[in-house]
């Protein structure tokens, strides 16, 4: 569950960038991926046998968004 939010979280933002490479579609790429990041360590926690500690480390990625859009997360 939490591999595949995190797979929607990433991979729209990059199929937009393969589809329109331009600087700002690569940001956007690049931001979500920075911000995704919790929620797949959340899933690889999760996947070894923690999954509150996974469920707590995937409840980061929407502070995380708030967070990136008043400071750059690169």
């Amino acid at each position: 569950m939490l591999a595949a939010w995190y797979a929607s979280q990433f991979g729209a933002p990059q199929a937009r960038a393969v589809a329109e490479p331009s600087a700002e579609r690569v940001r956007e790429a690049v931001a979500a991926g920075i911000v995704s990041l919790p929620a797949l360590q959340g899933a690889l926690v999760a996947r070894a046998g923690a999954p509150r500690a996974g469920l707590a480390l995937a409840a980061m990625v929407p502070p995380a968004r708030r967070l990136a859009r008043k400071l750059s997360p690169t």
